[in-house]
């Protein structure tokens, strides 16, 4: 990522293209085609880790970072829609996580706050978290859009989407707020089946913190925590935990301490299977799923597993050792120069660089 230098590396696949940020930067990526990259300097956020959402309908990407807003259209991205970035109040230097949606409304979490923007880049609402302290904040919006749900230092919280006031909130059971190796808390939101041949299709939340998991019926009157599990974190030991699912076959997959884990999403079943790639406690795991391979990038390696059981593994091209994010998308490749079979592609950023993997090849 020419210019970029080295730093947490992004990644968010757009149809059959690829946005990447990195130190302040953002780039928008066409590997089928044989152009350098279109770079947008981001003028204003500052240099850091920058966080990425996608609002579809506008063809809208927007970006986090050190507790600035900003916004692209993909078709023209080297302008920014607002000319200068918004500075979220009580925020300045601190990570900065970004929802959109369909709506056309981003919500931003950073220092322990929360915040609700309009297209034309003005703050609306916002919320304190009143006794969550000034923590890192990700979000997650329910299947519907009408709840943002917020995770930080180890608490969920519920708000209105529209006002960005309190439905409800919950302290993770379990997590040990004393000794905590990770106060972060991840959050996965979907339609999910209720139970196999069921026939009932219920919201569903899942919340990852310190290596504990945490399940969310969402269609109660009070969602509660529903089921939880302890069990990756006394195997492979506490830290900022990741989650990706795959509803078809009703498995969760966690990240963790530089490992892979899978279980089922009743998380009331013994572990599916572990894979101990860089175990290291703390240490960030990503995960990304396809239809019929699992990735877990960390450490600055990417590993292959099917059926439980890891098929290859390596290194990053220029990775170093650190921490790798995943996404999967259509494969943009030239049809002509790549089996007709394959049809999905996976994208690896880490250290200021980007590689792309067709799945189903080595």
């Amino acid at each position: 990522m020419s210019g970029a230098g080295n730093g947490i590396t992004n990644t968010l696949s757009v149809g059959s293209k690829v946005i990447a940020t990195c130190n302040g930067y953002a780039f928008f990526y066409d590997f089928g085609m044989a152009n350098d990259p279109i770079r947008n300097d981001l003028t204003g956020v500052g240099k850091g880790e920058v966080r990425i959402a996608y609002d579809s309908g506008r063809m809208v990407a927007y970006f986090g970072c050190n507790g600035h807003i900003q916004a692209v259209n993909i078709s023209n991205f080297t302008t920014c829609l607002w000319s200068t970035p918004i500075t979220l109040p009580n925020a300045l230097n601190t990570v900065t996580s970004v929802v959109a949606s369909s709506q056309g409304y981003v919500y931003a979490g950073a220092n322990g706050y929360v915040y609700k923007v309009n297209t034309e880049g003005q703050v609306l609402y916002s919320n304190p978290l009143t006794g969550t302290g000034n923590n890192e904040v990700r979000l997650a919006l329910s299947p519907d859009q009408k709840t943002l749900f917020v995770g930080t230092n180890g608490q969920m919280w519920a708000l209105s989407a529209d006002k960005m006031t309190e439905l409800w909130k919950v302290t993770l059971p379990g997590w040990d707020w004393g000794s905590s190796a990770s106060n972060t808390v991840s959050l996965l939101s979907f339609l999910n089946q209720s139970s196999p041949g069921s026939g009932r299709i219920l919201p569903w939340l899942f919340a990852g913190c310190n290596g504990w998991i945490y399940s969310f019926d969402l269609s109660l009157a009070k969602p509660q925590v529903t089921a939880m599990t302890q069990s990756l974190q006394a195997s492979l030991g506490a830290g900022d935990t990741r989650l990706a699912c795959d509803l078809a076959s009703g498995l969760l997959y966690v990240g963790l301490s530089g490992c892979g884990a899978c279980l089922d999403m009743s998380l009331r079943q013994p572990v599916k299977w572990t894979y101990e790639f860089y175990k290291s406690a703390g240490r960030v795991a990503n995960v990304a799923v396809t239809p019929t391979q699992i990735f877990v990038g960390t450490n600055g390696q990417l590993a292959l597993i099917e059926g439980g059981n890891c098929k290859s593994n390596g290194q990053v091209p220029d990775g170093g050792t650190d921490q790798v994010s995943l996404a999967t998308g259509p494969a943009s490749f030239d049809p002509a120069s790549i089996d007709s079979g394959i049809s999905v592609e996976l994208i690896a950023g880490v250290n200021g660089y980007v590689s792309a993997y067709l799945v189903g090849t080595a």
